[in-house]
């Protein structure tokens, strides 16, 4: 459970504060508008075994997205980018965890 906490409060916890420490300063703006964009993961469309935690969070990343832009009324907007497999430069394993240049990103 305490890996599965730190994940929330990374993946999850953490944009929702930015956001709601941001959309203030949109919303004062002289246009009153603003955007906020968060990092998804192909595990929001496709799960893989051995990721529960990671694809919670994305999955919760995607609709916090959602209802900022229901909340925005038009005039503040979120979104989510979906990115899939890396295949350039980096090596599949069990799971879907990719390797970047020997740095190993961990999502579980």
């Amino acid at each position: 459970m305490e890996q599965y906490d730190v994940m929330q409060r990374i993946m999850l916890r953490a944009p929702f504060l930015l956001a709601k420490l941001c959309i203030p300063h949109m919303k004062n703006s002289a246009s009153g508008t603003g955007a906020i964009g968060n990092m998804a993961s192909v595990h929001v469309h496709i799960y893989t075994v051995n990721k529960p935690v990671y694809n919670i969070t994305k999955y919760g990343l995607m609709a916090l997205s959602q209802s900022i832009s229901a909340e925005g009324d038009g005039m503040i907007r979120s979104f989510t980018v979906s990115s899939g497999f890396v295949s350039r430069y980096a090596r599949y394993l069990v799971g879907g965890d990719v390797l970047f240049d020997g740095g190993m990103v961990l999502t579980y």
